[in-house]
């Protein structure tokens, strides 16, 4: 039994399509044919899933409670979300590789580290542009200022009274 949700199917799909592809193309080539649908299987569930597990939900307002509903869909495959199976598809085709040629799998390797880490970097550096560039430039537009530790810890003793847990002994009649 298969078990995928939204798009997930796709990465099933994918690596079977590859795999038939590459056998009436390269017939005696059987072995690297597997090795090349999973990495070509695996590019496509990264970047599919990348892009399709990470739009924006679609927001619904409900008419009789009148609450926004937020509908995003994930696209996943045995539970497993898509983008990742291109991390399993990478692992499998350097450990198929790794069979034939050990040094072969361990450029293999390297190469898809240094692609995953490029990415992450460079997502980061994306973000962090994104902060800058929402940051007020125009001098009459209010800035939001970020308090310390320190000046939150002085506000708060300025605001609070510690007299308001010590018993109140002027309303008592000592007569």
């Amino acid at each position: 039994m298969i078990i995928w949700s939204g798009r997930g199917i796709i990465c099933a799909l994918s690596l079977v399509l590859f795999w038939v592809i590459g056998l009436f193309i390269f017939k005696d080539y059987n072995f690297y044919v597997g090795v090349l649908s999973f990495f070509a299987s695996a590019a496509v569930c990264w970047f599919l899933g990348n892009k399709w597990n990470n739009e924006d939900p679609k927001i619904f307002i409900d008419k009789s409670t009148g609450k926004e509903i937020n509908v995003k869909r994930i696209h996943t495959f045995f539970w497993i979300e898509m983008q990742y199976w291109g991390i399993i598809y990478s692992i499998l085709g350097v450990i198929l590789l790794a069979t034939k040629s050990i040094t072969a799998a361990i450029i293999c390797a390297l190469v898809i580290c240094a692609g995953f880490c490029y990415y992450f970097i460079k997502k980061k550096s994306d973000s962090s542009n994104t902060k800058q560039e929402n940051t007020p430039t125009n001098k009459n537009e209010p800035s939001v200022q970020v308090e310390t530790e320190e000046e939150r810890l002085k506000r708060r003793q300025e605001k609070e009274d510690p007299r308001r847990f010590m018993p109140n002994f002027e309303n008592t009649d000592n007569a």
